[in-house]
C-alpha cells in the first residue's frame, strides 16, 4: 500500500473516530439539556417576543423537563407556574373553564409561563428582576429594590434567588450555544 494510501486511511479512522466522539458528548448534551417541546416553545416565544434561549433554561431549571412536577410550595409543570399566578394569567389570557390540572399540558403550562415572562419583562426590562421576580415573587422584588433600582447578581440577598438566577443564566448560556448546533 502506498505511503498516500495509508495517510488517508489513517486520517479516515481519525475523522469517523472525532466524529463518534463529537456525536457522543452532543447527546450526552442533549440528555443533561433537553430540547423538548419545540414547537410549543417556538410558538410562545415568536407570540411573546422571549429569547428562546431562556425559555428552554427556565423549563430546565424549573421542573427539569418533566411536565408532571409539583414543587413543595404548589408550583406546577414545565415552567412551574404558581396556582394563584395560573389564575390570573387564564383571566388575562381569557381562558373560560380553566382548571389547575390545565397546568399539566405542556403547551399550556409553556403559554402560561412565557405570558408570565412576557408580563414581567414588559414591567421590569431587566433579566434579573424578571428572573427574580418569577423565582420569589412580585412582592419579595419589590420589598428590596425600587423600580428604577439596577440589579446586580451580587446584591440578591435570598440565597436560594441567587443561585436560581445563576443557574439559569448559565443554561441559557448552554441552550444559546446548543441552537447553533441543533
Amino acid at each position: 500500500m502506498s505511503i498516500k494510501k495509508r495517510i488517508c486511511l489513517i486520517l479516515l479512522a481519525f475523522a469517523s473516530g472525532l466524529c463518534c466522539v463529537l456525536g457522543g458528548m452532543v447527546t450526552v448534551v442533549k440528555v443533561k439539556y433537553p430540547y423538548a417541546y419545540t414547537l410549543a416553545i417556538k410558538a410562545n416565544v415568536n407570540k411573546y417576543g422571549l429569547d428562546e434561549s431562556l425559555v428552554r433554561a427556565i423549563i430546565k431549571v424549573e421542573s427539569g423537563y418533566n411536565e408532571t412536577a409539583i414543587s413543595s410550595v404548589g408550583a406546577t409543570g414545565l415552567m412551574q407556574i404558581m396556582p394563584r399566578t395560573a389564575e390570573w394569567i387564564a383571566e388575562e389570557l381569557e381562558i373560560e373553564e380553566y382548571s389547575q390540572e390545565m397546568l399539566f399540558n405542556p403547551q399550556i403550562n409553556i403559554e402560561f409561563g412565557c405570558f408570565y415572562l412576557w408580563y414581567l419583562h414588559e414591567k421590569y426590562n431587566d433579566d434579573y428582576k424578571v428572573l427574580f421576580a418569577y423565582n420569589a415573587g412580585e412582592g419579595v422584588l419589590n420589598e428590596y429594590y425600587k423600580k428604577d433600582d439596577t440589579l446586580k447578581l451580587e446584591t440578591v440577598e435570598i440565597v436560594e434567588t441567587k443561585w436560581y438566577i445563576e443557574r439559569v443564566l448559565n443554561a441559557r448560556s448552554v441552550y444559546e450555544r446548543l441552537s447553533g448546533l441543533l
